[in-house]
């Protein structure tokens, strides 16, 4: 529906390279990633912003993430 598009709402699509050319050009895509192939491999988590509106807000995305890497013996900040 439409309102998975509206910019007041959080939508999670799986899959979202198939439909890329549909969503809005300002978003934080979320990757996820298996780092291993057991059952207990750690999972990488990928936050990538698009568009004008994170222009101002990344930075401030990228520090909160140190903050809580820096306080988590499990979660890392990777630059790039």
């Amino acid at each position: 529906d439409d309102d998975v598009l509206d910019e007041t709402v959080v939508t999670c699509i799986v899959w979202g390279e198939i439909v890329r050319d549909a969503l809005p050009a300002s978003r934080l895509d979320v990757g996820l990633d298996i780092d291993g192939d057991h059952g207990d491999a750690p999972r990488l988590i990928t936050l990538s912003t698009s568009g004008a509106s994170w222009e101002g807000r990344a930075a401030g995305l990228a520090d909160r993430c140190s903050t809580l890497a820096a306080q988590s013996a499990t979660l890392t900040v990777v630059d790039g």
